[in-house]
């Protein structure tokens, strides 16, 4: 049931998320700043993913695969854009996706998300500087990348570690508060049985 809740929460995030990239690139379209193919193709890598994605949770919204299919259901379309980007800051649409896949609490996951986004990241700004030919202003760009991409990478794993920690100290607290709550009525039984007795 828990699992079930978060992935709702991270699938409902994810498609607003690939919902507003898809108005924003279908804008630009309209603007004749991207062609119609591109377009096309961006929409079809976002969508078939998140169709996949729709029905799964609806068959299955407990599986923890889930996650896994809304982490690679965004980073590879992610990577067609950031690879082929006129404007480097479309990276900072999987700090985004990051964000809500802190739904999920687990720092394993946050772990892989982070290692997955970075390296994807990394080879994009390796594209980007080669294209470039190396200007010291793309340098610079680069080095904010890959900063505030391992910057957020971290402090995702921080606080998914932080919320399991909070997680668990909670159940603890509610099995103890169970287990008083049992000793209790133990007890007021055990009272009613004396009284009834005598």
């Amino acid at each position: 049931m828990e699992n079930a809740r978060r992935n709702k929460i991270a699938v409902i995030c994810y498609l607003i998320t690939i919902g507003i990239i898809t108005i924003a690139y279908f804008i630009e379209v309209l603007k004749h700043s991207k062609s119609v193919p591109y377009f096309v193709v961006a929409a079809l890598l976002f969508w078939i993913p998140g169709a996949i994605i729709i029905v799964f949770n609806k068959l299955k919204s407990d599986n923890i695969l889930l996650r896994y299919m809304i982490l690679f259901g965004f980073v590879i379309p992610w990577g067609y854009l950031l690879f082929t980007a006129t404007n480097n800051l479309v990276f900072t649409y999987a700090l985004v996706i990051m964000i809500a896949l802190n739904a999920y609490a687990d720092r394993n996951f946050a772990l892989i998300t982070t290692f997955v986004f970075n390296v994807v990241n990394l080879i994009g700004v390796i594209m980007t500087l080669v294209k470039g030919g190396f200007a010291s202003n793309l340098i610079t760009t680069a080095e904010i990348q890959v900063l505030l991409m391992l910057l957020c990478g971290t402090y995702n794993v921080f606080i998914a570690k932080t919320n399991a920690i909070l997680n668990s100290g909670k159940m603890h607290q509610i099995e103890q508060e169970k287990n008083n709550t049992a000793a209790l009525l133990n007890q007021i039984i055990t009272a009613s049985e004396n009284i009834k007795s005598g």
